[in-house]
């Protein structure tokens, strides 16, 4: 099976940060670490394609991270993704948290 790893830095803002681009994905490990010194909180959002973090069928939960940490999101794993889903997150500071995901392309 093939798959993609994707790592960005999470700012204020909700930004897409996987999307499922033509194929079906398999959440397979997911956390965020904390870098700037302070404990972090965070939400994640995983939006059907077409829709927007504010639609009822967005399935959305928190996270919080310790000061220098690395937290599992436990929540996230063997989460399915259709074609056009996407991940979308946010950290309660910019340039605090950093996110690593990793999938698995389905047939």
């Amino acid at each position: 099976m093939s798959g993609t790893t994707v790592q960005d830095e999470l700012t204020t803002t909700a930004a897409t940060i996987f999307t499922a681009s033509g194929v079906v994905a398999q959440v397979i490990a997911a956390d965020v670490t904390e870098k700037a010194g302070a404990g972090q909180t965070g939400t994640v959002h995983v939006v059907k394609s077409g829709g927007a973090i504010a639609d009822a069928d967005t399935f959305t939960f928190a996270f919080a991270v310790t000061s220098g940490g690395v937290a599992q999101l436990t929540t996230l794993l063997s989460h399915l993704l259709l074609p056009g889903d996407t991940i979308q997150m946010l950290a309660s500071a910019n340039t605090a948290v950093n996110t690593k995901i990793s999938v698995v392309y389905l047939p």
